[in-house]
């Protein structure tokens, strides 16, 4: 049977949406860590705590456990099962490839900047470092990786667009709330929303190379 290669222009257009989000990650890594400007950070903390409730503390503290290890390692998991079981088995190792990948790099990462936690988290028990956010950046790869692979199986187009909105939602409102809940900087989201972004390009390239 032959192999297709990708279409023509595919790499080459993925390099550059590599290459782009690569070099914004390393101008924010730059400002904070190199230039010490970290006053966009400080001033949009400061302005959201002051428009916190007890209402949306509540809402917001459900949504970012979707951006977390307890829900994300259970739900990469149920999903590469599943795709395994559909007989995906290639679209499943590649999830599993770049949900390690991404879990290495956060932590690599973070031990790396070592940059502290803002002062005024709404979450106890938070010990690790703040650069980047890996709630970001996972729930970008883990949503994003439902995007790409459900569209095929769901016919009905209104559906798939009512999901890719509603999975976008849920990955710019976990970002949010990790600001919100005053564990992370907006440099650390931007940052792991990059960092997301070039995973999930990888596991799309992948899962669609040889189709």
């Amino acid at each position: 049977m032959k192999i297709h290669g990708p279409p023509a222009g595919f790499t080459y257009k993925l390099l550059i949406k590599i290459f782009i989000l690569l070099i914004i990650g390393i101008l924010i890594s730059f400002m904070v860590f190199v230039f010490r400007y970290t006053k966009p950070d400080e001033v949009l903390l400061k302005e959201i705590s002051h428009r916190r409730t007890e209402t949306l503390t509540l809402f917001l503290k459900n949504i970012t456990f979707l951006g977390g290890h307890k829900f994300l390692i259970p739900g990469f998991l149920t999903f590469i099962i599943a795709l395994t079981l559909l007989k995906k088995r290639k679209e499943a190792f590649w999830v599993f490839v770049f949900a390690l990948t991404g879990l290495w790099l956060q932590m690599s990462m973070k031990k790396w900047f070592q940059r502290p936690r803002p002062d005024d988290l709404l979450i106890a028990g938070i010990t690790n470092y703040s650069f980047p956010s890996g709630h970001a950046m996972m729930s970008l790869l883990f949503f994003g990786s439902l995007i790409l692979l459900l569209k095929d199986p769901i016919k009905k187009v209104w559906m798939r667009r009512a999901l890719t909105v509603f999975f976008i939602f849920l990955i710019l409102v976990i970002g949010f709330s990790r600001m919100y809940l005053g564990v992370h900087y907006l440099s650390d989201v931007l940052a792991g929303y990059c960092l997301g972004a070039v995973l999930l390009l990888l596991v799309n390239y992948f899962i669609n190379r040889e189709k």
